[in-house]
């Protein structure tokens, strides 16, 4: 894409993939919100962007491996989209064709749909156990720092008690999600893969495949998701139970509940 001049730094600019029906698929900015992003060029004259033809990537959270590597998004249908550029107030929007591999033609539309809409399915539930891992971490957290200051303030050790039985508790579901001993790809040689882990392997797997998701690989992911389930039930009960009990006590004391952070 041509630029006559190079917009001013204020100015955003965004380049913008879109199918058929002008739903957007995905966008790339010079200025991305996460840094992890790649960034759109925006100089004067001609501008080089190659698209990898793949939805938003997965969002890991901070300090935590995704096991495998690849955390991108799944890989778009051959079909008819669009593309749009747009750089303050003006836009400008061309038609866009992406064809499919001529070496697999004999892959059909169908299946790389039931491919897609597969990576859609795992990332899905990795994102709802990355959530899961999030909601303990902010929990355990507030509550030891209100169990502490309840007890610099004279209020006794009966916070602290609580505190510690749930996050013994938020542990054991913690453990089972993600392997916490694994700081390196290496690590996992030493120490298995726990459930988001075995998820985020069978999404790198297929995320990038061409062809329809097999049998096996189908009845895998409904056994891990029958686990993810399990232990998302039992994460939900000590928030129903442990937690708002320790936030009952907390109110009584006066010192202010622990708040569960938005997915």
């Amino acid at each position: 894409y041509y630029l006559a001049e190079e917009p001013e730094e204020e100015v955003e600019v965004t380049l913008t993939f879109l199918d058929a029906s002008g739903e957007e698929v995905r966008t790339f900015s010079r200025k991305p919100e996460n840094e992890d992003d790649r960034k759109l060029p925006a100089k004067a004259g001609m501008n080089d962007f190659v698209w990898d033809l793949t939805y938003p990537p997965l969002q890991v959270p901070e300090g935590k491996m995704n096991y495998m590597g690849y955390a991108g998004g799944p890989v778009i249908i051959p079909g008819d989209y669009q593309v749009r550029l747009t750089m303050g107030d003006w836009s400008s929007t061309e038609p866009l064709t992406v064809q499919q591999d001529p070496r697999l033609s004999h892959v059909t539309e169908a299946q790389l749909v039931s491919l897609r809409d597969f990576g859609f399915q795992i990332r899905e539930r990795i994102s709802e156990a990355y959530q899961a891992l999030e909601t303990i971490a902010a929990v355990r957290e507030q509550a030891k720092a209100l169990a502490e200051r309840a007890e610099e303030g004279g209020f006794g050790e009966e916070l602290k008690a609580m505190a510690d039985s749930m996050a013994a508790k938020l542990e054991a579901i913690e453990v089972e999600l993600y392997q916490t001993k694994a700081e390196s790809g290496q690590d996992m040689i030493n120490f298995p893969p726990q459930l988001s882990n075995q998820l985020t392997y069978l999404y790198g797997r297929l995320a990038q495949a061409y062809g329809p998701p097999t049998a096996q690989e189908r009845a895998r992911l409904a056994e891990l998701e029958e686990e993810l389930a399990d232990l998302l039930d039992g994460l939900q009960a000590i928030l129903d139970t442990d937690l708002e009990g320790f936030n009952a006590k907390v109110r009584e004391l006066g010192i202010g509940p622990i708040v569960i952070p938005r997915g």
